[in-house]
């Protein structure tokens, strides 16, 4: 491998690097996307001129089609990515759509045998450290289409730095040298192809771009990325170890690998592929744990929990859910979580203590508590000395710290009243929290506080239910009772009523006999014949006597069919104006039943089945 070959490698190393860190800790889904396929298109460019300047001519068409399917998407996607940096993808839709469409098309001039010629004619050994493309008719379109992107991308930097002010418009400059520098290379790629003898030094280019772009990350925060420097340099250079057997085979694997067909060629690929298939999908997750690279997932676990708040019932799932978030994503070595009753409004009674001895006394802190209640802004030691000049209140801040062995204490605020307390101890990695930490902290507290008020709100909610469930409960028992009151005192009054009605009757006919026992003692003193008495029994007692009878009959009848007594089922004919007659003659006195009577019959019912 010669000077050239080996620095081809270290800038295929160089961009891969710094498409990994942006691809796995941009903010922004869409700016990691779109600039991951821009170092998938530069890398591709790069291999291609790899295995032109290593494998000889043999595989020097076979790696110009690898390099051709990178290079026309190299600057259009450029020119995508830097326009969704500047917020200027929708006015320029078209241009990029047709940008990206003619990109394509060189594409499939790239890998169509038939129309290759007319984009590339051959990829002759013009110099000796390597070979390049002999250009056909249409390759000019696509240097033009080359010369289009980057000429914009110059433009929409220039403009963006004008405009921008303080960080953005220190990163942009950043960004504009970058580009700079790699257009550079590129452009002296097409001057290979124009047949100017440049020295060897396009690589560097690629290089240095890289190296520009991971300091203007690391220092700069570019594209808010955040990164702690050397645990990012220990995880690339494990990460990249996987390189290294790569390298190893094709250094060492030369000679035989240009004694390969094409076919055989792209077997060993496809076979180094599949080989790297489980290094990606089982050992790189374990180096991304080793070096703790789950906080760069923390907008995505805040983003789960509020998803997932609505599923909580409770005051005890949140806490539970709490610590397991806070545990499992910041690795502290202590956790408690302190809960008030802030139905309280005296003082600051706990409802819940978690992490901490079931006696704490919150009491004892309440200049403390106080006061976080009014910054409401997370608390650690480094800061004590300038958030307050209040002498009193630093030493209830370091009093409080040491008591729950805190080095971060988060306040868990809603309308302006504590909630609760949040307490970490130091990380188990001896680490400081970063900043990314805190502002998912301060974003887990926001969310937190209102799942706390919404959880005490359902607690109160279910309790409220509960005891109206009970009050209706007893409602039900209580109508029940006023039901079954209300038929008793109907029917007493029923029987009170027929009662009287009976007692009518029978009282006529006693003082009737009693008249007749009279009468008949008038006989024995030979006052009253026994004619005038049969005459007086027969016109008078007789009938008096049988009509009270057959009244007290008739109500005991009534009152039996009206009990319905011993007959059971449906489907029996029903005379409605016997009903009512019957009805009449249990619930009315005799003279106004007579008058009712006489208005139910008016309304000539005829008897009907039921």
């Amino acid at each position: 491998m010669d000077l050239y070959a080996a620095t081809a490698l270290l800038a295929l190393i160089s961009n891969t690097s710094v498409g990994l860190i942006v691809w796995r800790k941009a903010r922004e889904p869409i700016l990691r996307r779109y600039f991951g396929l821009v170092s998938l298109a530069i890398s591709l460019w790069i291999l291609g001129c790899l295995g032109q300047s290593t494998l000889g001519i043999k595989y020097a068409k076979l790696f110009d089609i690898i390099l051709y399917t990178g290079a026309p998407f190299a600057p259009t996607l450029y020119l995508h990515f830097l326009l969704i940096y500047t917020d200027q993808v929708k006015p320029k839709k078209k241009l990029l759509t047709l940008c990206h469409t003619l990109a394509c098309i060189f594409v499939l001039l790239n890998w169509i045998p038939a129309l290759r010629p007319w984009y590339i004619t051959d990829v002759p050994q013009k110099f000796i450290y390597r070979s390049i493309a002999q250009p056909g008719l249409l390759w000019y379109v696509f240097s033009l289409l080359y010369t289009i992107c980057v000429s914009y991308c110059f433009y929409v930097l220039f403009q963006t730095v004008k405009r921008a002010t303080g960080a953005k418009k220190r990163q942009t400059q950043y960004f504009l040298t970058a580009f700079a520098i790699l257009a550079t290379g590129g452009t002296m790629y097409f001057g290979l192809v124009f047949n100017f003898n440049f020295p060897p030094i396009d690589n560097w280019f690629t290089i240095t771009y890289g190296w520009l772009m991971t300091y203007a990350i690391l220092r700069h925060r570019l594209m808010d990325i955040q990164t702690v420097i050397h645990k990012t340099v220990m995880w690339l250079t494990l990460s990249s170890s996987i390189l290294i057997p790569v390298g190893l085979i094709i250094y060492f694997g030369h000679p035989w690998l240009k004694n390969l067909s094409s076919l055989q060629l792209s077997s060993v690929i496809g076979i180094i592929v599949v080989l790297l298939i489980p290094y990606f999908k089982f050992i790189q997750p374990k180096i991304d744990q080793l070096f703790q690279r789950r906080k760069y997932d923390l907008q995505d676990i805040l983003q789960n929990f509020i998803h997932n708040i609505e599923t909580l019932k409770g005051i005890d799932e949140l806490v539970e859910k709490l610590q397991s978030i806070i545990t499992t994503v910041l690795y502290p070595e202590k956790l408690s979580i302190i809960l008030f009753d802030i139905k309280l409004s005296d003082k600051r009674k706990t409802s819940r203590i978690v992490g901490l001895p079931q006696d704490f006394n919150s009491e004892q802190h309440h200049t403390f508590l106080a006061w976080i209640e009014e910054e409401n802004e997370i608390i650690d030691p480094d800061i004590i000395e300038i958030v307050s000049q209040n002498l009193n209140i630093r030493s209830a801040i370091q009093r409080y710290l040491d008591e729950t062995e805190s080095k971060l204490v988060i306040p868990l605020t809603h309308d302006g009243k504590l909630l609760g307390i949040i307490n970490l101890g130091q990380k188990r990695n001896l680490k400081p929290y970063t900043r990314p930490e805190l502002e998912f902290l301060s974003g887990l507290e926001a969310e937190a506080a209102i799942a706390i008020t919404n959880s005490l709100l359902y607690n109160d909610v279910q309790r409220m239910t509960e005891e109206l469930t009970g009050s209706l409960e007893k409602l039900k028992k209580a109508q029940v009772e006023l039901v079954r009151n209300e038929k008793l005192a109907s029917i007493g009054q029923l029987a009170a009523g027929v009662a009287h009605e009976i007692n009518n009757p029978i009282y006529s006919v006693s003082a009737e006999i009693e008249n007749l026992g009279d009468e008949y003692q008038e006989i024995k003193d030979g006052k009253l014949t026994v004619e005038d008495y049969f005459h007086r029994f027969m016109n008078h007692s007789l009938p008096l006597i049988r009509s009270g009878l057959n009244r007290a009959y008739n109500i005991v009848t009534a009152l039996m069919n009206f009990s319905r007594a011993g007959q059971a089922g449906l489907g029996y004919n029903v005379d409605i104006n016997r009903e009512l007659d019957q009805t009449l003659l249990l619930c009315a006195p005799r003279e106004a039943w007579r008058l009712l009577q006489g208005e139910a019959r008016s309304l000539c019912f005829k008897p009907s089945p039921c």
